[in-house]
């Protein structure tokens, strides 16, 4: 299965199972054998189209208290492998999270 993991570090869920259902003809239970996860597949209504255009974000069902704004946030610790093909995604977003927390919240 580290294939599956390669394919969908370097292309993506949406790119990944389109190829598995255009190629191989995999349907959704078949991708979910696989173990890709289908659930957030089924966010991408065009996903057999290789399309992520849309996507349906899952609903909230939890909020943020207001009265937690006036605290500090703290260290926030983040572990990620260079295998995952995540890192070059992710920090990126770091870089802009960072820039917009409070000087004394350090990543």
């Amino acid at each position: 299965m580290s294939w599956c993991r390669r394919a969908l570090a370097r292309g993506g869920l949406v790119a990944t199972a389109h190829t598995l259902h255009h190629t191989l003809k995999l349907g959704r239970d078949e991708l979910e054998t696989l173990r890709l996860p289908v659930d957030l597949l089924d966010r991408f209504p065009r996903w057999k189209e290789g399309s992520r255009a849309g996507f349906l974000p899952p609903p909230r069902f939890a909020t943020l208290d207001p009265a937690g704004a006036a605290l500090p946030l703290g260290p926030i610790r983040l572990q990620l492998t260079e295998s995952s093909g995540a890192a070059r995604l992710v920090l990126p977003l770091l870089r802009g999270l960072e820039v917009a927390l409070d000087p004394g919240t350090p990543i």
